[in-house]
């Protein structure tokens, strides 16, 4: 995500009360953003609702199966943020 975009986000958050923005005390070019108690709620219901939502799609299948998937989301994951050169 590039600064432009990232800076737009944190400011949508921040008027949705999700989260604050202060100034770095050790360098004046950071911005130090950090959930409200709105926002920590709302990640917490985020993560309730996705682990739901997978443990109804996942519920039927095998350990050796969840585990698959797992190694292959982790390995997708870590392609998607360093891709092969």
């Amino acid at each position: 995500m590039g600064h432009s975009t990232a800076s737009r986000f944190v400011t949508r958050a921040r008027q949705a009360g999700m989260v604050t923005r202060s100034s770095s005390s050790r360098d004046a070019r950071q911005i130090l953003v950090a959930p409200t108690p709105a926002g920590r709620a709302f990640m917490s219901s985020s993560d309730d609702y996705r682990l739901t939502q997978l443990a109804a799609i996942v519920g039927g299948w095998g350990d050796g199966e969840v585990r698959d998937l797992a190694g292959l989301l982790t390995r997708f994951a870590a392609a998607a943020v360093s891709p092969a050169p």
